[in-house]
């Protein structure tokens, strides 16, 4: 097997504001023989399928010295983020050629994984071999989004704090955002009267017209003091 495209994105540069695509990152195009390539003890490569682009990665893109949750990207290295991968090459007996994983990758088509070596983030890998089985007719990139964070933390809150019961009201801030959109969704099965807010009256015309909120306003245009 000859080695192979590894395209990636580098971050170069900290951004003020908004990130430029032109000036904040660089699309490189590397290879990678994996056939050929060594792997240590418990080492492993990923043909990464899917990237989540998450709110939380600007927060990343900032220097160093500056602490928060999450660990900030490194200038001349390929961005990291969550992802869905397949392991393609493996000496780890936990990931075997052929899994499904889930956990921080690079933002690269393929990356190799050296356990013990200091990642970005280093959180560990978590097998969705599941998907192949239980859920073989939902597409594979729900697992960057409901079947994950996003769908976890609306629906944990939801119904484990929240407790629902048919017939009352809920009101939804930031209600067209990823959390916002399935907490809805959730409380109309469950039988709940669903209120929103948003901040553009394109995003109400999203909550009453596409998601079937039963309600929604323009947090902008709207004097709640009233």
């Amino acid at each position: 097997m000859s080695p192979v495209t590894n395209k990636g994105i580098i971050f170069k540069a900290i951004p003020e504001g908004l990130p430029k695509s032109d000036v904040h990152f660089e699309l490189v195009h590397r290879t990678i023989d994996i056939e050929n390539l060594k792997l240590g003890e418990n080492d492993f490569i990923l043909k990464n399928l899917y990237l989540s682009l998450d709110p939380y990665i600007r927060m990343t893109l900032r220097e160093p010295h500056i602490k928060s949750f999450m660990p900030p990207q490194i200038i001349g290295h390929v961005l990291n983020g969550v992802g869905v991968s397949e392991v393609v090459k493996s000496n780890n007996p936990t990931h075997k050629i052929g899994d499904l994983v889930y956990g921080f990758i690079g933002w690269e088509e393929y990356t190799l994984i050296k356990t013990g070596a200091k990642r970005i983030n280093d959180a560990p890998f978590k097998n969705v071999n599941y998907h192949k089985k239980l859920l073989k007719e939902i597409p594979l990139s729900n697992q960057v989004s409901v079947l994950q964070i996003s769908g976890m933390t609306p629906y944990g809150s939801l119904m484990t704090i929240g407790k629902p019961k048919a017939g009352e009201t809920i009101y939804i801030s930031c209600a067209a955002g990823a959390t916002g959109q399935l907490v809805g969704q959730i409380a109309k099965i469950k039988g709940l009267k669903v209120v929103g807010s948003a901040g553009s009256d394109e995003k109400v015309d999203f909550l009453l017209n596409k998601l079937k909120f039963d309600a929604a306003f323009n947090y902008k245009k709207v004097n709640l003091d009233k």
